[in-house]
C-alpha cells in the first residue's frame, strides 16, 4: 500500500509539474500572426515590414524613437548611445555609448561596431537596402561613406560623427541597427546577402533567435544579458506564419493567436467581449490612391520619351476625375471609423509638419462634367460616352486581387464614372504581376497604396527625375514641385519647413497627379492578457520588451 501511495503521489506530482510548466510556457509566450514567411533577419536585407519588425527585437539602434501624439512627431531617447552632444553648427555629433552592452555571444559592443556597420551599409558591393541614403555624410565617388572623414573613434565607448559641411543632419542619419563587426568582417562582402548570418543572427537586443522553421514559425526568446532584460518581460515571441486571412482570424478568436495586425474592417463586429480581445488602431500613415499615368506608357516604353498621356496628361481632367469619385461613400460604407478621405500625401497625424491639410475635393459629378466639357470631352455620337477627336473616354483600372477594399473601391469608381459618360473596365491582377507592371509604368490607371515613411520624405514619390525617384510611378512632372522638394532638404527652421509643406500640398491639390482616396488605419486585435502595448505609427510590436502578462 505504501508503494502504491508513493507511485500515486509521484504521478500526481509529475502531473502538476507538467501542467504547471505548460501553463507557465503559455503565460510567458505571445503568439503573433504574420501572413508570410521572411527571407532575412539581417537589417541590411530585411526589406519587408515583418522582417523589420522581428529584426528590431534582435538588433538595437544608437537612439530610440517614440511617437508623440500631441505634437504629431517623434521624441528621441538614448539606446546604445547613452548621451550625445551636437556641435554648434550641427554638422558633427559626439556619441557616448553604454558600456554594459554585449553581443549575444558575450563579446563586448564598441564604437568599432558602429563604424563597421555604416561602412558595409553604404558599400555598393553589399547591395544593402540602405545604399544611397547617406547624403549628409562625406562620400566617395561610388557613394559609399568616406569612413576616415566621417568617423573619429575616440575610445571604445566614444565616437564622433562628422557630416558634410552645409548639410542638415538629424538623428535619422545614424538611427540604424548596429551589426557585430567581429562576426561579419570574416565574411566576404559579396557573400553577405547569402550568408548564414541572415538566418542565424547574433544581435545585441532584448531577444535572440531560438528557432526558425520555414513557412511555420520564427521564435524569439528573451536574452538575459541584454540591458533591456527584465524578469517580468515576455519570455518568448512566436511569429506564426498563417498565409490565409480567415485562418489567422479564426486562430485569433480561438486564442491560438494573441495578436493580429491588418484586421479587416468587416471582421471587427465579429469580435465580441467573450473573446477577451482588445481592438486598437494605428492611425492613418497609409493611403490608397488612383494612379493616373501622367505620361504615355507606350511611347515611354518604346522610346524613353515623356509625352503627356492622351487621357490623364491634363491636370483639369485629373481634377474632374477626382470630383467624380465618391470617396466619402467608400469610407462611410466600407472603412467606417477606420479611415478618412485623403486630400494629399501627408497624413494629418504629422502635426509638426502640417497645421491644416487642405479640404479634399467634394463629390461633385456636375462640376466634373462641366470641366470635362470645357476640355473638349463631349458625347458627340450620342452613345452615352464622352469622346474627343474620335477617341472614346475609356480605360482599364487595374488593382491587386484578393483585396476586398480595393475591389469595393474599383466598383464604386466604375459606377461613379459611368454616370458622367466614362467607361471603366476593372481588372484584378495577381500581386507580383501588378507591382511589376506598376513600376514599369505600363498601366494607364490603377489603385495602389503607399505608406508615408518616418521621417517624412516626399521627394522619392514626386520628383520629376524618374531615374532618381523610382517610386514616382505616375511620372508626375512639375518644376514648381521639384523646387519645393529640393528646398525641404535644406537647413531650414520648423516655420520655413511648414511653409514649404503647405506650398507643396497646394501644388498637389491643384495638379491632382493621382486621386488621393483615403487614409487607412491598421486595425490591431490582441489578447487582454497582454499589458503595455503601445499602438503608434511606428508599429504595433515596437518596444515589445516592455510588454507584460
Amino acid at each position: 500500500m505504501k508503494k502504491i501511495a508513493l507511485i500515486l503521489l509521484s504521478i500526481f506530482v509529475l502531473f502538476c509539474v507538467v501542467s504547471c510548466s505548460k501553463y507557465e510556457d503559455k503565460k510567458s509566450r505571445v503568439v503573433i500572426s504574420i501572413n508570410s514567411d521572411i527571407t532575412s533577419l539581417n537589417p541590411m536585407f530585411a526589406v519587408s515590414y515583418t522582417e523589420g519588425m522581428i529584426a528590431e527585437q534582435i538588433f538595437l539602434r544608437l537612439v530610440d524613437q517614440k511617437w508623440n501624439n500631441e505634437k504629431g512627431g517623434l521624441d528621441t531617447f538614448p539606446m546604445l548611445a547613452e548621451k550625445w552632444e551636437w556641435s554648434d553648427d550641427s554638422t558633427s555629433i559626439t556619441l557616448h555609448l553604454r558600456d554594459d552592452i554585449q553581443w549575444q555571444d558575450s563579446v563586448a559592443f564598441t564604437a568599432e561596431d558602429i563604424v563597421f556597420t555604416f561602412d558595409i551599409y553604404s558599400d555598393p558591393v553589399t547591395e544593402s537596402k540602405f545604399i544611397g541614403t547617406f547624403n549628409n555624410y562625406y562620400l566617395r565617388d561610388d557613394f559609399s561613406i568616406d569612413i576616415e572623414k566621417s568617423f573619429e573613434i575616440i575610445s571604445d565607448s566614444e565616437l564622433k560623427i562628422n557630416f558634410l559641411s552645409g548639410s542638415t543632419p538629424g538623428f535619422f542619419d545614424f538611427d540604424l541597427p548596429i551589426l557585430p563587426k567581429h562576426i561579419l568582417e570574416k565574411i566576404d562582402r559579396k557573400e553577405l546577402a547569402t550568408s548564414e548570418f541572415n538566418h542565424n543572427p547574433i544581435g545585441n537586443g532584448p531577444y535572440k533567435l531560438k528557432s526558425w522553421k520555414p513557412n511555420q514559425a520564427i521564435i524569439l526568446t528573451a536574452d538575459s544579458i541584454s540591458y533591456l532584460y527584465n524578469n517580468d518581460m515576455i519570455n518568448e515571441l512566436v511569429f506564426n506564419v498563417i498565409p490565409d486571412y480567415n485562418s489567422r482570424f479564426l486562430q485569433l478568436l480561438s486564442g491560438d493567436v494573441d495578436l493580429m495586425q491588418d484586421v479587416r474592417v468587416e471582421s471587427v463586429p465579429l469580435i465580441s467581449d467573450k473573446y477577451q480581445l482588445t481592438i486598437g488602431k494605428v492611425e492613418g500613415r497609409e493611403y490608397d490612391y488612383v494612379g493616373w499615368n501622367n505620361i504615355d506608357p507606350e511611347i515611354f516604353a518604346s522610346k524613353g520619351e515623356i509625352v503627356p498621356h492622351k487621357l490623364f496628361g491634363n491636370r483639369e481632367v485629373r481634377k474632374a476625375l477626382t470630383l467624380a469619385i465618391n470617396r466619402k461613400q467608400i469610407v462611410d460604407e466600407f472603412m467606417k471609423e477606420y479611415g478618412s478621405v485623403a486630400s494629399g500625401p501627408v497624413s494629418p497625424i504629422f502635426k509638426e509638419l502640417v497645421e491644416d491639410n487642405l479640404e479634399p475635393y467634394p463629390y461633385n459629378p456636375d462640376e466634373a462634367l462641366k470641366i470635362l466639357k470645357n476640355e473638349g470631352w463631349k458625347d458627340n455620337n450620342n452613345d452615352g460616352f464622352l469622346d474627343k477627336d474620335g477617341q472614346k473616354f475609356s480605360f482599364t483600372l487595374d488593382y491587386t486581387s484578393g483585396n476586398p477594399l480595393r475591389e469595393f473601391t474599383a466598383n464604386i469608381i466604375q459606377s461613379n464614372l459611368s454616370k458622367i459618360g466614362i467607361e471603366v473596365l476593372i481588372n484584378p491582377v495577381e500581386s507580383s504581376v501588378f507591382f511589376e507592371n506598376m513600376f514599369a509604368k505600363s498601366y494607364d490607371a490603377w489603385i495602389g497604396g503607399w505608406i508615408v515613411p518616418i521621417p517624412v520624405d516626399l521627394k522619392p514619390f514626386w520628383y520629376s527625375d524618374l531615374d532618381e525617384s523610382f517610386p514616382n510611378v505616375v511620372s508626375f512632372q512639375n518644376e514648381a514641385a521639384d523646387s519645393v522638394l529640393e528646398k525641404m532638404r535644406n537647413k531650414i527652421s520648423v516655420t520655413e519647413k511648414r511653409k514649404l509643406y503647405k506650398c507643396f500640398l497646394e501644388i498637389m491639390h491643384r495638379e491632382q497627379p493621382v486621386t488621393f482616396l483615403y487614409w487607412k488605419d491598421d486595425i490591431v486585435a490582441y489578447s487582454k492578457k497582454i499589458k503595455g502595448i503601445e499602438i503608434s505609427p511606428l508599429g504595433t510590436v515596437h518596444h515589445c520588451w516592455q510588454w507584460r502578462i
